[in-house]
């Protein structure tokens, strides 16, 4: 916990914020573009800074493709 509020993944709000962009109706909105990192990224700088948005994007695009973004299917 950082100066009171809570910072870890997973938890409170941050657990369903998670879950909507990696499972739920969010994940709808990227994951089945033709390039799903750049359309997350898009969509998540609606509401954060860069680099938080960039940092989460490449979370969440793990999370579904089991690989990070930039790597090939094959790596």
């Amino acid at each position: 916990m950082a100066a009171g509020v809570d910072t870890s993944p997973g938890v409170g709000a941050s657990a369903a914020l998670n879950r909507y962009w990696v499972s739920g109706p969010g994940r709808a909105k990227w994951a089945d573009s033709a390039t799903p990192y750049r359309t997350l990224l898009a969509l998540l700088l609606k509401y954060m800074s860069s680099a938080k948005a960039h940092g989460l994007a490449a979370e969440y695009y793990h999370r579904v493709f089991g690989r990070w973004p930039g790597r090939k299917a094959d790596h």
